[in-house]
């Protein structure tokens, strides 16, 4: 578990993170041109395993022709156990909205009962606090 100036800090360089929406194809042609570091074979497109089960975070795994793993990646950063979905969570839009835009980009995202529960859970307190404190 972070502590809350660990957790401050991460949460400001995430902020100040810059954020791409990158075309999967593009970065087929970024996996396509990976070597093994082990035994110099390139990567195997066919063994690469995308998985986007997360709302919009995307993990990518990705082996040789040998079947050594080359990479291990993950699109988003992870503080404990949240995703780092703040930005479309906490941006004060309703889900349907956010959900649209998401839609039309054709990019993947969370479903309604993780957006609410998020909010619920890590947004709400903090406002309830700050009030209460105000």
């Amino acid at each position: 578990m972070l502590s809350s100036s660990q957790s401050s800090v991460s949460a400001v360089s995430v902020v100040n993170d810059r954020k791409f929406l990158v075309f999967e194809t593009q970065l087929d042609k970024l996996l396509g041109d990976l070597v093994c570091p082990m035994c110099h074979c390139p990567c195997s497109l066919d063994d690469v395993v995308k998985k986007c089960n997360e709302g919009t975070l995307l993990r990518v795994v990705a082996r040789c022709i040998d079947g050594h793993i080359i990479i291990d990646w993950q699109s988003q950063l992870l503080i404990g156990n949240l995703l780092f979905r703040a930005v479309t969570v906490f941006s004060g839009q309703t889900f349907e909205h956010v959900k649209n835009v998401a839609t039309f980009l054709n990019m993947k995202f969370m479903s309604y009962t993780p957006f609410y529960d998020i909010q619920r859970t890590n947004l709400i307190p903090v406002i309830v606090e700050t009030w209460k404190t105000h």
